[in-house]
C-alpha cells in the first residue's frame, strides 16, 4: 500500500477565507477608522472611543469565531512561527527602540513609576490595535489580492487612525510600515503588540513628557 505523504500548509500563509468576508473586513477596518477618529474631531475621550471600537470589533469577532468563519490564528494570534516572528522584529524594530531608549537616556522620563505601568499595560490595548490592523486589515488587503501594496494601505490608516494629532501621526507613519512589514512577512500579533506598547509608554513619557494614564482617564 503506498502511503499519502501528508502535506503541512506554509506557516506564514494565511488560510483562505471566502472573498467576500475579505471585503466585508476592508470596509469594516475603513469604516470604524472613520467613526473612530470622527469621535476624536468632535472631542470625544479617545478612552471612550477605544471603548466603543473594542466592542464593536470584540461584537463581531465572537460571532465569526463562534460560527466558525475564522479562527485566533487568522487575525496573528499563533505560536506555530512565534520565534520566527520574534527574530524578525529583533531586525525591524528593535533598532528603533533601541534609538528611543538612548533618547530617554539623555532626555529623561516624565513620571518613571507611570512609564513602568505603561509599558507592562499598554501592550493590551496594543494587541487590540495590532489585530485590528494587521490581523482584519492587512490580512484583508492580502485576500483581496493587493500584495505587497496591503502595508502602505494598513500604514496609511493606521497613520489616519490618530488623527487629529499631529505627532502621532508622525510617530505611526515612522512606526506604522515597520509593523505592517513585520507581520507581512511573519503574521504575528503578539511580538507587535509587545513592541507597540513600549512605543506608545515612550512616545508619552519620553518624547511629548506627558502622563498617558492621566491624558487617558482624568
Amino acid at each position: 500500500m503506498i502511503s499519502t505523504p501528508v502535506v503541512h500548509p506554509e506557516p506564514n500563509a494565511p488560510r483562505p477565507i471566502d472573498p467576500r468576508h475579505a471585503f466585508s473586513d476592508f470596509v469594516f477596518g475603513v469604516s470604524l477608522c472613520g467613526i473612530y477618529v470622527l469621535g476624536a474631531a468632535v472631542s470625544i475621550q479617545r478612552i471612550t472611543a477605544a471603548v466603543l471600537a473594542i466592542g464593536i470589533i470584540g461584537f463581531f469577532a465572537l460571532r465569526e469565531f463562534r460560527i466558525g468563519i475564522r479562527s485566533l490564528s487568522d487575525v496573528g494570534v499563533r505560536h506555530d512561527n512565534l520565534a520566527a516572528s520574534l527574530r524578525l522584529s529583533g531586525i525591524t524594530l528593535l533598532p528603533l527602540l533601541l534609538g528611543c531608549t538612548v533618547y530617554a537616556f539623555f532626555n529623561g522620563v516624565y513620571h518613571p513609576l507611570h512609564f513602568a505601568a505603561a509599558i507592562l499595560l499598554y501592550p493590551i490595548w496594543g494587541l487590540v490595535q495590532q489585530i485590528f490592523f494587521q490581523g482584519f486589515i492587512l490580512e484583508a488587503c492580502r485576500r483581496l489580492g493587493f500584495g505587497k501594496w496591503s502595508i502602505l494601505i494598513t500604514s496609511m490608516l493606521f497613520v489616519f487612525a490618530h488623527y487629529p494629532s499631529t505627532f502621532l501621526m508622525k510617530a505611526t507613519a515612522i512606526g506604522g510600515p515597520l509593523l505592517s512589514l513585520t507581520y507581512f512577512l511573519r503574521p504575528n500579533v503578539v511580538p507587535l503588540a509587545i513592541y507597540h506598547g513600549i512605543f506608545g509608554a515612550f512616545l508619552y513619557y519620553v518624547f511629548r513628557q506627558k502622563d498617558l494614564l492621566e491624558f487617558l482617564f482624568f
